[in-house]
Parts: structure tokens; C-alpha cells; sequence
């Protein structure tokens, strides 16, 4: 999973702010970003920001489409590099892109901002070889101890998501 952190963020603007040198007020490890709507934000009601980070473990080389699905402002970076803009105060979007990566470990930060009403995330890929765009599942998702460091006592109300088939979740 990715090591995600929440800020509380008071008049966010159409751009997802940088938080560098804030104290998160939520930390934990978030195994993927699995069609997270509403209630699965678990008490997170509106502005806020949520940073998870780690590496995306690539063991095929491939073409990969990538999908970040949010409502509000989503940007996915791989390496360093934005290859993902979703931002803005809008509804459930999402924006595509598609990269040929080789196998290997990648530096990955997905940012996520809340403003008021619905909430939304879910990070999908489409690997060449795939039929289907599908949630990006969590066994590439990894995180590094030096990673955990920023989670100290807190803790993530989603983190522990679980739909059940039959239990009849949204």
C-alpha cells in the first residue's frame, strides 16, 4: 500500500495546494485507491488533501493506461514527473493517459483534494495485455519504512475499507 497522509485545509482554491512543511492530521498505509466514494472517506468531510506516496512495482514491460477517477482534484506522478492532471474543483471526472514503462520500481505520488460535497478517488490501469481498465490492484503498491516515519501515532480512517459482495455497499 501507499503511505497516505491527510491535511485539513481551510479555502482551497482550483489547484490541489502544496502541503510541504504541514503536519498531517491522518496518516496510514491505504492499500489502493478502490473506488473510494463518500461514506468509505470515513469521517473526512470536506477540505482536505490527502498525499499518498510510495513506488509502483512494474514487473512486465508494457504500455499501461492509467485513469484517475475524482471529484474533486486528482494529479498522479510517476518518478517525479506529472503524467496524470485531474485538478479542479469539479465532479466525479476522470482524465487518461498512457505510458510505456519498463520493469522496475517507480516513485509514485497520487494527490487527491476535497472541497465541499461529493467525495471521489479511485487510481485504474489498463495494462496492454488486459481486456479491462481495473483498479490498480494493491500488490504493485508498496511504501518504504523511511515512508512510515510521517505516520508516527496517527491514523487513517479509510485505511481499513472493505466491500463485501452481498453486504450490499454502494
Amino acid at each position: 500500500g501507499l503511505d497516505t497522509a491527510v491535511y485539513n485545509w481551510k479555502n482551497l482554491g482550483n489547484t490541489i495546494p502544496n502541503v510541504k512543511g504541514k503536519q498531517p492530521k491522518y496518516a496510514g498505509i491505504m492499500p489502493n485507491f478502490d473506488n473510494v466514494r463518500d461514506e468509505a472517506f470515513k469521517g473526512l468531510r470536506d477540505n482536505f488533501v490527502l498525499i499518498a506516496e510510495g513506488y509502483l512495482d512494474i514487473d512486465k514491460a508494457l504500455n499501461y493506461a492509467f485513469r484517475t477517477w475524482s471529484d474533486d482534484g486528482s494529479i498522479l506522478y510517476l518518478n517525479d514527473k506529472k503524467v496524470l492532471d485531474n485538478d479542479g474543483m469539479h465532479g466525479v471526472e476522470y482524465k487518461e493517459t498512457a505510458l510505456y514503462l519498463e520493469a522496475g520500481l517507480y516513485k509514485l505520488r497520487y494527490e487527491f483534494m476535497q472541497g465541499v460535497a461529493g467525495k471521489f478517488l479511485s487510481l485504474n490501469w489498463k495494462p496492454e495485455d488486459h481486456d479491462a481498465c481495473v483498479v490498480v490492484p494493491r500488490e504493485p503498491l508498496l511504501h518504504s519504512e523511511e515512508q512510515q516515519a510521517v505516520i508516527g501515532d496517527r491514523i487513517l480512517p479509510m485505511a481499513n475499507i472493505t466491500s463485501i459482495p452481498g453486504d450490499r455497499s454502494p
